[in-house]
């Protein structure tokens, strides 16, 4: 039996121009770095060959450190990089047709053994999605069949970037679950969200579309094939949760959305309270959203210790809640004798909330609303983030009511799926509405709703 670790969370960044790449690839990656913090690598063509490169930590160290070992890395012109929850990246193969290349890849796929039979592995080892994608490209006659064959066989969630010493490649799955942003200024490159490519002077031209194969030329996007998925698919969390509040993907802003979020929460929400404190950062636009549409004072009763890592991205649940724990402090003096509402993303196990929550009214507060921007998270996403810990999900079998009992909470609200879609999609500019309006059924609810895109 082949294992394979499931969570493959992470961003990606690629650039190609007429000028040296290699510090715009760092500083692009750097400002991804939010969906992944485990590894971070890159790799380059320089003279008809790829340099690659994976480190554990941060990025932004990563490259600092092999320029100051190797100053030819500044040769460099075209180049991938990648930002890890957990696998090493980029991937270096070798293929019999074409050559080398590298992959950097957000995301995974679900048909594993499939994938794996068509290879004609059956029973070898193999570490990461990206492995064994990168295989399924190798056996290409080129680069781009390659990449056509993953769409042949492989059913998923994922966004690839492939470098060889010629070119750069970027794609997007079918259905389009994750982020793919295109970037035009001192020469052109893709990255998982756009703050990246702003903070290198790139204009975003686009989101790139739902299979499509693109090279990535110094001066231009070419679009070499496009495969025609059933449906979109987009994971509504990047709008809640995960990517960065100052971007945007599909024309919507990330902070409008959640603003709408948090709207939506306080629309017919007739309790009585002082304040409105979000659970940070995660909360904080959801609940600057219900402080606007309530006329509540919008509070921060945490301070936020800025030096802890994210209590996300480890494996294990425990060191989840431990990081948690080290990196938000309740203000006490804003406590005493307050009834508060409080606002995050999402719950998934609920321990975290229901300690916060007790420790709020062991400090004073008279009682805690709870309100929540995203609907029940009922079964663990089998593309990618929902319930990456594996702890279990207490809306698997508790009712929302008895949720609210268990974390102590005076009361619990939810924004209902149509809600929470809606938030999304009226924060879509006009001129994206115009080009491609978003729909309800365009969103993958699998976690909400236990309805897979592919059925």
């Amino acid at each position: 039996m082949n294992v394979i670790r499931p969570k493959e969370a992470c961003g990606i960044f690629g650039i190609n121009s007429e000028k040296s790449c290699f510090r715009r690839l760092g500083k692009g990656a750097f400002h991804v770095q939010n969906r992944g913090q485990k590894y971070g690598g890159f790799s380059v063509a320089i003279d008809g060959k790829l340099k690659t490169e994976c480190e554990p930590g941060l990025i932004k160290p990563t490259f600092k450190d092999k320029e100051e070992k190797d100053s030819g890395l500044l040769k460099a012109k075209k180049g991938i990089a990648h930002v890890s929850l957990l696998d090493p990246q980029p991937i270096w193969t070798k293929s019999p047709n074409f050559g080398p290349f590298a992959l950097v890849l957000n995301g995974r796929i679900i048909n594993v053994e499939e994938v794996l039979k068509w290879l004609g592995y059956p029973s070898l080892f193999i570490d990461s999605h990206a492995e064994i994608l990168a295989n399924v490209i190798a056996r290409g006659k080129d680069c781009i069949n390659g990449i056509e064959n993953i769409f042949q066989v492989a059913k998923g969630a994922y966004c690839l970037g492939i470098l060889t010493p010629e070119s750069v490649y970027a794609t997007r799955d079918p259905l389009g679950f994750k982020p793919l942003i295109l970037g035009r200024g001192d020469g052109c490159a893709f990255s998982s969200e756009d703050p990246g490519l702003k903070k290198i002077g790139m204009r975003v031209i686009r989101d790139a579309r739902p299979g499509e194969i693109i090279e990535i030329e110094e001066a231009e996007f070419k679009i070499l094939a496009k495969v025609q998925g059933t449906r979109r698919a987009l994971c509504p969390f990047e709008y809640s949760y995960f990517a960065r509040e100052s971007g945007s993907i599909e024309g919507v802003y990330i902070k409008d959305a959640r603003h709408n979020d948090g709207k939506a929460l306080a629309k017919d929400d007739n309790i009585s309270a002082h304040f409105v404190s979000p659970i940070p950062f995660s909360g904080n636009a959801h609940a600057e959203g219900y402080a606007l549409a309530s006329d509540l004072h919008f509070v921060i009763a945490f301070e936020y210790f800025r030096y802890s890592d994210r209590s996300w991205t480890p494996e294990s649940q425990d060191t989840s809640d431990e990081i948690a724990d080290e990196k938000l402090s309740p203000t006490e003096s804003v406590l005493k004798n307050k009834s508060i509402v409080l606002v995050d993303d999402s719950i998934f196990g609920a321990t975290q909330l229901g300690d916060w929550i007790l420790i709020l009214l062991d400090l004073g507060a008279q009682e805690v609303h709870v309100r929540i921007a995203v609907p029940p998270v009922k079964y663990p996403c089998i593309f990618d983030f929902p319930n990456r810990t594996g702890k279990r999900l207490i809306y698997s079998d508790h009712t929302e009511e008895e949720v609210r009992q268990i974390v102590g909470a005076k009361t619990l609200k939810h924004n209902s799926l149509e809600a929470f879609l809606n938030s999304i999609i009226s924060a879509q500019s006009k001129e994206a509405r115009v080009k491609s309006p978003l729909k309800p059924e365009d969103f993958c609810t699998y976690c909400f709703s236990g309805i897979n895109p592919f059925d």
